[in-house]
């Protein structure tokens, strides 16, 4: 063995000097490459960690942000409008309006499952979708009510419970109001949390995550990778990893750092969603730093055979370049979902490309150095034609300081491939000062959710449409329907002022009574912008009790009477005799349910019972309680919820006979609700059933109603004759209407004015008559065939010679769709006048706009 061994002196001579001193020189040069390539690779390692936690933490802030902050935001914008509305004194129904009108708005988002707004003021419960709770509710019990009160003032994420209508999993977040009392809430599917725990695993599992959580201000975690960390507090632990990581975050101002935990080293990045919570991404570097501590072991290794072989030069060039190559595949897995992603050294103007699938010639890849002229490569290489110069400019570095007030900006823009992109800029980093020091470029495509977003805004345009016609179809049913119900309160207010027959006046007055009450149910459906707002107002007035009695036993004893039924009367005398509320809606319901009564009743009777309960501490209010009892056909228990469904029929081959569309009882449930009150029922199938509700009223007076149809005999004596309020014989009014008994009705109900008119029955008639006689008012029906009322007044208007061009000039309308008096006075028009023809109202237009010297006020 020592024979065959080669001294040092022989192996320097064998391999001569020059050779040596070549290779010590190339050994040099390979340690020094070497050593900086590591350093380069270990820096861009760590810059690809960062990278990995940044993007980690924004995925799952954008999934977290895409729910939670809207929710968070909805209820906190409720809250101040639900305070707003307790400080001005509003009362129940603007409460429950308000959050009715928010979760409409939130499920117009179309963002994700929620429960909707609901709230616990002063131990009421109120829910936005209207859901009534079983009885013994008690909000004040439930865990997001109780977590609220405990955490006054501060926002609140309840931990997963069981909904207690729906029996899912769901997470509250609750927020109190500043009496520290009353609770506003939302709840989101816990579903969604499970997906954003799936995403997060997925997303773990790929780039070396350790795990992603997020946290609240006060350390609670709400979402984590691993599904068993959700609940707990990490500011109140000591000793585990995610303690650690907050007692850091909570700390520093940065959002990086390194931490060092049970001998592991980890990159944390953490982003703040709004004011409330932060998104953590904790990347174990050491498990990021293996393949790089391959390659430094492989180095010295080849350092060491270097020096007895300089042809391991080529190994480590091979080495290398697979490195290299691992690199960029590790950072382009970071953004799978992209297909062009640029890191931009925005002071130094270099950009690194990251993922793109662009083929670049090698002049490009020669301008591609300089970040500015990278970017405009790209512009011309995906815009289309019509998007570049808009691109251009969102590219524009030099600008990107005073664009970028938040960390993200993005734009929208059809690529030359015919699809739509979204490009986006991501602040990485900025300088001490704040300056945007390094950003990435993204672009991804967007074509399904752009198409998607094309398709719901063609449904809002046929919405809009169809909502637009609705509005001419209620404004042409305005004026056919208030047309004839003119006439017939016409002729019937002549009938009352010239009848003096007791009898014919009782017909009359029942006949006055259900046109008004018809007058004010079709006022109510053809206001588009109530229906448009969904709402019903309650208008509460003084209203005699007899009266609506009377009125509703004669309108439904007829109905009785043609099938052979008892319609039986057990009304208290004792009950007071005027109380105030909404009569209009109150005969409404009344007379819905005692229809549906005689309708599904065959045989039998049908009795009407109305009493009333004193109100303990209330002496100026009652409770007043109606009951409808029949011996009809009776309801199945599982039947009774489709009462209250619009539209919806039952036992249908039992009922084919009966006639209606099934809104009644929707329409009655609604009513007494907005009243503060609820349709009570009780059925036996086969047997009838009892249909009822309790109301609040206030009494006006408390005189004990006794027999209600003597009552009623004594309010009709009451009724003043009719007398004028005016006399103006030198007067002369034209009346223009195309329809001639509403001509009859205008100049009957100005009989005893003595007034002069004179009518047409078109506009150019009309015109005719206005150029020839001089007239102090002169009244246009809007609808005319031919030329109608917008019409002729533009004609008159614009005629030479015109005797009644001082005239005042009155819209005469069954056209009572709201904001229909703006349109009028702007066509020109000096005033308003609706059908059917208030006489009451017609006589004080006519003393307001006829010259003084020609009215005789009558005394009273």
């Amino acid at each position: 063995m020592r024979q065959n061994r080669i001294s040092f002196s022989d192996a320097i001579k064998s391999f001569g000097i020059k050779r040596i001193l070549i290779s010590m020189f190339s050994l040099i040069v390979i340690i020094g490459l070497i050593n900086l390539c590591f350093s380069f690779m270990y820096s861009s390692e760590k810059e690809n960690i960062l990278l990995k936690g940044e993007l980690s933490a924004e995925h799952s802030m954008e999934q977290f942000n895409r729910y939670m902050t809207v929710a968070t935001n909805t209820v906190k914008a409720s809250k101040f409008k639900i305070e707003k509305i307790i400080d001005e004194g509003g009362d129940n129904e603007e409460i429950l309006e308000s959050l009715k009108e928010d979760t409409k708005a939130l499920d117009a988002l179309g963002i994700g499952k929620f429960s909707g707004l609901y709230a616990c003021i002063d131990g009421k419960f109120f829910d936005g979708y209207g859901w009534e709770p079983k009885e013994g509710f008690d909000p004040t019990k439930r865990p997001w009510y109780v977590k609220a009160i405990e955490n006054e003032g501060e926002l609140t994420v309840i931990e997963p419970y069981e909904d207690a209508e729906t029996g899912e999993m769901m997470v509250s977040i609750v927020l109190t109001l500043k009496n520290k009392k009353d609770v506003v809430a939302i709840d989101v599917s816990y579903e969604v949390i499970h997906y954003m725990q799936e995403n997060a695993n997925d997303d773990n599992d790929e780039n070396n995550v350790a795990c992603d959580f997020i946290i609240d201000k006060d350390g609670g975690v709400l979402v984590h990778s691993n599904e068993s960390e959700i609940g707990k507090n990490y500011r109140k632990e000591k000793g585990t990893l995610g303690s650690e990581v907050v007692r850091e975050l909570f700390s520093i101002n940065d959002n990086y750092f390194d931490l060092t935990y049970d001998g592991v080293t980890y990159v944390v990045y953490a982003v703040q969603i709004n004011d409330d919570w932060f998104s953590v991404s904790v990347v174990d570097a050491d498990n990021s730093y293996s393949p790089l501590r391959r390659i430094q072991n492989t180095t010295v290794i080849i350092t060491i055979l270097a020096i007895v072989l300089l042809m391991l030069l080529y190994f480590n060039i091979i080495t290398k370049h697979l490195a290299s190559e691992r690199l960029n595949t590790q950072l382009a897995a970071t953004a799978d979902i992209y297909f062009a992603v640029i890191d931009i050294d925005v002071i130094n103007d270099i950009a690194i490309p990251i993922r793109s699938s662009l083929k670049m010639s090698k002049a490009d890849r020669k301008q591609f150095k300089s970040a500015k002229n990278g970017m405009g490569i790209i512009v011309d290489r995906i815009a289309a034609e019509d998007y570049k110069e808009m691109l251009r400019e969102f590219v524009e570095l030099d600008t990107l300081q005073d664009r970028m007030i938040s960390n993200t900006i993005t734009i929208e823009f059809f690529s030359f491939s015919n699809i739509w992109c979204r490009a986006r800029f991501i602040v990485s980093k900025r300088t001490q000062d704040g300056k945007i020091s390094r950003v990435l470029w993204m672009v991804e495509s967007i074509d399904e959710e752009k198409r998607k977003r094309d398709e719901l805004h063609d449904i809002s345009e046929k919405a809009k449409a169809a909502s637009d016609a609705k509005s001419a179809f209620l404004s042409n049913m305005s004026h056919e329907i208030r047309t004839p119900i003119n006439a017939v309160l016409g002729m019937n207010e002549m009938v009352l002022r010239e009848s003096n027959d007791e009898t014919i006046i009782t017909y009359a007055e029942n006949i006055q009574t259900a046109g008004t009450t018809l007058l004010s149910l079709v006022n109510e459906i053809l206001d588009i912008s109530k229906i448009e707002a969904g709402r019903m107002e309650i208008i509460p007035v003084e209203y005699d009790i007899s009266s609506g009695i009377n009125d509703i036993v004669h309108m439904i004893q007829p109905r009785a009477d043609e099938k052979g039924l008892v319609l039986e009367l057990d009304i208290d005398s004792n009950i007071p005799c005027r109380l105030y509320g909404d009569e209009v809606r109150i005969r409404q319901i009344l007379t819905n349910i005692l229809t549906n009564a005689v309708k599904y009743t065959e045989k039998g009777k049908v009795t009407f019972t109305l009493g009333f309960d004193k109100i303990e501490n209330e002496p100026d209010s009652i409770i007043i309680k109606a009951y409808i009892r029949d011996t009809g056909i009776g309801i199945k228990k599982e039947n009774i919820p489709l009462i209250f469904s619009e539209y919806e029929r039952f036992d249908e081959e039992r009922n084919r006979h009966i006639e209606g569309t099934g809104l009644g009882m929707p329409i009655t449930q609604k009513l007494l609700n907005m009243m503060g009150s609820t349709l009570e029922i009780e059925s036996e199938y086969g047997k009838g059933s009892v249909f009822g509700f309790r109301l609040k009223q206030k009494v006006v007076n408390h005189q004990p109603l006794g027999d209600y149809q003597l009552s009623y005999k004594k309010n009709l004596a009451k009724r003043k004759k009719y007398k004028a309020q005016f006399t103006a014989p030198d007067a002369r009014v034209l009346v223009v209407d195309d329809t001639k008994m509403n001509l009859f009705v205008f100049k009957s109900l100005l009989k005893q004015t003595k007034v002069q008119i004179d009518t047409a029955t078109s506009g150019d008639e009309g015109i005719a008559a206005a150029v020839k006689n001089e007239y102090d008012i002169i009244f246009l029906d809007h609808m005319m065939p031919r030329k109608d009322g917008i019409e002729t007044l533009k004609e008159l208007k614009e005629t030479d010679n015109n005797s009644s061009k001082d005239a005042v000039i009155i819209c005469l309308t069954a056209n009572a769709i709201s904001g229909m008096r703006d349109q009028y006075i702007s066509a020109g028009f000096d005033d308003y006048l609706t059908k059917p023809i208030d006489s009451v109202k017609l006589e004080e237009m006519m003393m307001r706009y006829l010259p003084d010297e020609k009215v005789h006020r009558q005394e009273d």
